[in-house]
């Protein structure tokens, strides 16, 4: 016989309406049912005035059909039933509803993302997960990459080289951070940096070259095992989370503490303030000197000069070009994303997508 919906309880259960049988089940997580429902003190509902009629009453009838099931916080169990359109409550069950569901999505907490050089593959730094995943293009499958027993601990950001080489950042947990070098196959090629500050983000320009950011202000440059502090931030409630450089060589990282973009000439070694208003978040698109951003995290470079920020506080992308001005001309309305699913991507059209956030 037919069964309708299904609810879920607490304690791995689901509470079926055995629409044939004319009765509520529960099934256990081994697949067995008990009829352990019945409507004896039941109240029902038929949207009249004098509402709800109780099993005491002269107007109450037995369950028949049953198609709609669900579950109250005070252990009470509700059915739709069809051939006499009315609203049954059971109570004193003795259900309760359940925690929420885990994660469903592979990706617990994307942070960094990288193209290797085909653009076929994404790598991305999942921390919570202490795992590097990587998405195939080709397919819209991801699957991890590394994972802990690589030595990944907490992955903040990612990026690859021109020999699709894959640098992982790990945050790690307060004064271990570190950078790590893997090949294409997820081979250990070495320790890049180690004994890091709370980094957040990196960038690697050519082979072994490699800069990252502090959170606390500090960048510092990693090269054929050397070590250099270029410069430091030194402004109150400075949280740098994003690096880049500039076609010209410059370095650019984002403040989020701040609301704005620093800019470092590796000649003069001066740093100055490329956009936004230090101390002042605001969403004002155009030039640097009326710029402002919202607690800015990740940058990415592009062609002729410019960057891509993340706004994050504002939940938009911005493009940045080399004087600071900033512009809004990046839009999701045409956009696809993926959770790690297997029926990703999920696109513009569909019902799982999502806002920028």
């Amino acid at each position: 016989l037919p069964i309708y919906r299904l609810a879920r309880a607490a304690g791995n259960l689901l509470v079926a309406a055995d629409y044939g049988n004319n009765r509520l089940v529960v099934v256990d997580r081994a697949g067995s049912i008990t009829n352990v429902l019945n409507s004896t003190n039941a109240s029902v509902w038929y949207g009249r005035s004098d509402d709800p009629q109780t099993s005491s009453g002269t107007q109450l009838i037995p369950m028949v059909s049953p198609v709609g099931v669900a579950l109250g916080n005070d252990g009470g169990v509700y059915a739709s039933e069809v051939v006499y359109d009315d609203i049954r409550k059971i109570p004193g069950t003795g259900l309760s509803t359940p925690p929420p569901l885990p994660n469903l999505h592979l990706l617990s907490s994307p942070m960094g993302i990288a193209l290797d050089k085909s653009g076929a593959q994404l790598y991305i730094a999942d921390a919570i997960s202490n795992a590097v995943q990587v998405l195939h293009l080709g397919n819209n499958q991801t699957e991890t990459f590394l994972d802990a027993s690589a030595g990944i601990l907490q992955p903040v950001d990612v990026a690859v080289d021109s020999s699709n080489n894959v640098y992982v950042l790990n945050q790690g947990t307060g004064g271990n951070g570190s950078v790590l070098e893997f090949d294409q196959y997820g081979n250990l090629l070495w320790t890049n940096a180690a004994g890091l500050a709370l980094p957040t983000a990196l960038a690697v320009v050519n082979s072994g070259n490699v800069f990252v950011a502090e959170k606390g202000g500090a960048v510092q440059q990693f090269k054929s095992g050397s070590s250099n502090t270029l410069f430091t931030i030194t402004n109150a409630g400075v949280q740098l989370q994003g690096i880049a450089l500039f076609d010209d060589g410059t370095i650019a990282v984002s403040d989020a503490g701040n609301h704005v973009i620093w800019q470092f000439n590796l000649v003069t070694h001066a740093v100055t303030l490329l956009t936004g208003t230090p101390g002042v978040p605001g969403t004002t698109l155009g030039s640097a000197s009326f710029a402002k951003l919202n607690q800015p995290y990740r940058l990415a470079r592009a062609a002729g000069n410019l960057l891509v920020a993340a706004d994050s506080g504002n939940n938009r992308l911005l493009v940045v070009d080399r004087a600071g001005s900033i512009t809004n001309v990046l839009n999701s309305t045409n956009a696809s994303v993926w959770y790690g699913r297997s029926d990703d991507p999920q696109t513009s059209s569909g019902t799982q997508l999502i806002p920028m956030v």
